[in-house]
C-alpha cells in the first residue's frame, strides 16, 4: 500500500516536472528577447545621440566659420576706413614736415620686385607678385613710354627677359624733385642686360655683318644708365613713369672704342627712353 502512494507522487512531480520544463525554456526565451530588445534600444539611443551630437557640431563649426567670415569682412571695413583716415591725416601734414615714405617707398619696391627682370612664367610666384605691384602701386591710365596705361610696364618687362639673356637692375640714389602741387622722385638706376644674338638682332641688326663685333658683344654684359622718375596722384599712385637711358655711355663703357661704339649706334635701335621695340618674332604679347 505504501509502495503505491510514493509511485503516485513521483508520478505526480514526474507530470509537474514536465509540464514546468516548457514553460522555462519559454521564459528564458522571453528574458533572450527582451535583452535582445533591451541591447537594440540602446545601440540605437546611442546611434541617434551620435547623430545629434556631429549635427550640433557641423552646426557649432558653421556657425563659428560664419563668425569668423563676419569678423573679417568687419575687419576689412575698420582697416578701410582707418586707411582713409590715415591719408585724409597725412593730406594735413604741411609739405615742409612729409617725409613723403608712401612714395619712397614704392619707387624703392619697384627696383625690388624688378630686379632680377620679368618672370616669363605664368604660375611663377615672382610674375604673380610683379603683376599685383603693377596694379597696385601704378593707375590704370599710368602714362608710360608715350603710352596709356600701366600693362605697358608689364608688356616692355617681358620684352626684356626675352631679349636677353639676363636682366638686373638697381637704384644707386634717389631724390625728392618735387612736391607741389605733385611728388615727384629721380631715381638713379643702373640696367645690366646680358647680351645675346637675340639682343643684336633686335638692337643693333647693323653689327651681325661685323663678325668682329658681334664676336665681342655676344656674352657681355651692357650697363645701361637710366633715371626712372614716378610722378605720384593724391592718393600715392604713380600716374607718370619716365625712363632716361644713356646708350653711348653704356656702349663706350663697354666697348671702350669710339669707332666701335660709333659703328654700333649708326643702326642702334635702342631709344633714350630704354624702350624695347616689339617684334612679333621675338616676343608675342
Amino acid at each position: 500500500m505504501f509502495g503505491n502512494g510514493q509511485d503516485d507522487r513521483e508520478s505526480k512531480n514526474a507530470i509537474s516536472m514536465g509540464q514546468i520544463a516548457p514553460r522555462m525554456a519559454s521564459l528564458s526565451k522571453a528574458k533572450v528577447t527582451f535583452k535582445r530588445s533591451a541591447e537594440i534600444k540602446v545601440a540605437d539611443k546611442k546611434t541617434l545621440r551620435q547623430h545629434i551630437n556631429q549635427k550640433r557640431y557641423r552646426e557649432r563649426q558653421r556657425n563659428k566659420v560664419l563668425r569668423l567670415h563676419e569678423d573679417v569682412a568687419g575687419l576689412e571695413i575698420d582697416v578701410a576706413r582707418l586707411q582713409g583716415h590715415l591719408d585724409s591725416l597725412v593730406m594735413l601734414v604741411p609739405l615742409p614736415l612729409r617725409t613723403f615714405g608712401p612714395e619712397v617707398n614704392i619707387a624703392l619696391e619697384y627696383f625690388r620686385v624688378f630686379g632680377r627682370g620679368m618672370s616669363l612664367h605664368e604660375s611663377d610666384r615672382l610674375r604673380i607678385l610683379q603683376h599685383d605691384f603693377v596694379h597696385s602701386s601704378m593707375r590704370h591710365d599710368l602714362v608710360f613710354m608715350g603710352s596709356i596705361g600701366n600693362e605697358k610696364v608689364l608688356a616692355q618687362g617681358q620684352l626684356y627677359a626675352s631679349i636677353f639673356d639676363s636682366v638686373h637692375m638697381d637704384c644707386q640714389a634717389w631724390k625728392i624733385v618735387a612736391f607741389d602741387p605733385e611728388v615727384m622722385i629721380d631715381a638713379q638706376a643702373t640696367l645690366r642686360l646680358r647680351l645675346s644674338r637675340t639682343s643684336l638682332q633686335t638692337l643693333f641688326p647693323n653689327v651681325l655683318c661685323n663678325e668682329h663685333l658681334t664676336q665681342k658683344l655676344i656674352g657681355d654684359v651692357l650697363e645701361l644708365p637710366v633715371l626712372c622718375q614716378f610722378t605720384y596722384d593724391r592718393n600715392f599712385l604713380v600716374k607718370k613713369f619716365d625712363t632716361i637711358a644713356n646708350p653711348v655711355a653704356a656702349l663706350m663703357s663697354l666697348l671702350h672704342n669710339i669707332e666701335d661704339t660709333s659703328t654700333v649706334l649708326s643702326g642702334s635701335m635702342l631709344t633714350e627712353n630704354a624702350e624695347m621695340p616689339s617684334n612679333s618674332s621675338i616676343y608675342s604679347l
